[in-house]
């Protein structure tokens, strides 16, 4: 899928370049679909990258917590003949 989307980022801009795009007038309105159809598939990737960097926070941050927990949780002992305060 991101795939195809960059695909249309790039034809977007390769006709804004040339003058072709939707910024001129002659653009028709097969082209301005096209390019709203390229927004909106932008507009679901980001939401979709968005979903998933949350949920990949949230799995990390109980990996951690397993990993702290698992670690012996106890306090560590100072050493023999350690000056204590």
């Amino acid at each position: 899928m991101l795939g195809s989307l960059a695909a249309k980022a790039e034809a977007t801009e390769r006709a804004a370049q040339q003058g072709t795009g939707p910024a001129t007038i002659s653009a028709g309105p097969q082209q301005q679909s096209g390019v709203g159809d390229a927004l909106k598939d932008i507009v679901f990737a980001e939401k979709a990258m968005d979903n998933f960097e949350s949920r990949l926070d949230a799995l990390l941050s109980r990996l951690g917590s397993l990993i702290d927990d698992s670690d012996g949780s106890t306090p560590q002992q100072p050493e023999p003949g350690a000056a204590q305060s």
